[in-house]
């Protein structure tokens, strides 16, 4: 079985599509995303792999984290985006690549996949059929 644990950004499009840019970039305003969701995994489902908490710092532009934690048949996943905190709105042209790369490592790791392995290895939701 499959989970995207950032559910809130799933199937969202990069923020940022053009590979280069003849003109500054200037976001109106700062930003702060922060999700905590809880999902209990079904009987005899577990995480197959741990991940490591992802922390990545864009300076003074701001920062990513996210932590995945497994217990008791539930897995917490708690995300934060901090864009903008330092003031720092405005990017021109010669910085798009920096600002470009650290919005599609966001992306990338909202968009990751995570697997749950049965210990039983039966399926879960079909039924046996006559």
């Amino acid at each position: 079985m499959f989970l995207q644990p950032s559910f809130f950004e799933a199937g969202k499009e990069a923020i940022l599509q053009t590979t280069e840019r003849k003109y500054d970039v200037h976001l109106p305003y700062g930003w702060t995303e922060q999700d905590e969701v809880v999902f209990e995994l079904p009987e005899g489902f577990k995480l197959e792999q741990l991940e490591p908490p992802v922390n990545l710092d864009f300076g003074n532009a701001g920062r990513y984290t996210t932590l995945l934690l497994a217990k008791d048949g539930k897995l917490t996943y708690r995300r934060e985006l901090v864009f903008g905190d330092n003031g720092l709105m405005l990017f021109p042209p010669k910085s798009y690549a920096k600002v470009k790369r650290a919005f599609d490592a966001v992306h990338g790791k909202d968009s990751r996949v995570i697997a749950l392995r049965s210990d039983s290895g039966q399926a879960v939701g079909l039924q046996n059929q006559p």
